[in-house]
């Protein structure tokens, strides 16, 4: 299925798993910093909260995989994201609901995300190679 380096047979479940912790990874840090505003260390944007929320949780959890074809769509693409403001009542009806509802999500995914990372060292599935 792989080889010693991370090197994943792709596709395959392995590297789906992979991507499926890498894409948790994101959304999780991008929820956090749309939802909880004190996760902004400078605190939050004063616009543009979907934007650079998601443009933080890529760099953090997807960007160093991808190449510089899609580093390049991703930027096109996030500029076509909505304002948080307009979004959010999706998540819970009111802004105090969705810190709270997004900010358990956040913690459970907080104690997932390090043991799945664990495991996908330990098996040596972290697979270095870059996307187009």
């Amino acid at each position: 299925v792989h080889r010693p380096g991370g090197l994943i047979a792709d596709p395959s479940l392995a590297m789906g798993v992979v991507w499926a912790y890498r894409g948790l990874a994101l959304w999780t840090e991008m929820c956090r910093r749309c939802a909880v505003p004190s996760s902004w260390p400078q605190g939050p944007p004063a616009s543009n909260l979907l934007k650079n929320s998601f443009d933080h949780a890529y760099d953090v959890a997807v960007k160093p995989y991808h190449g510089v074809i899609m580093q390049s769509g991703v930027a096109v693409g996030t500029n076509f994201l909505p304002q948080w403001e307009d979004i959010s009542h999706k998540f819970a009806p009111t802004a105090t609901a969705v810190e709270d509802d997004v900010g358990k999500w956040v913690v459970v995914m907080d104690a997932l995300l390090p043991r799945v990372e664990s495991l996908i060292n330990e098996f040596d599935l972290n697979d270095p190679r870059k996307t187009f």
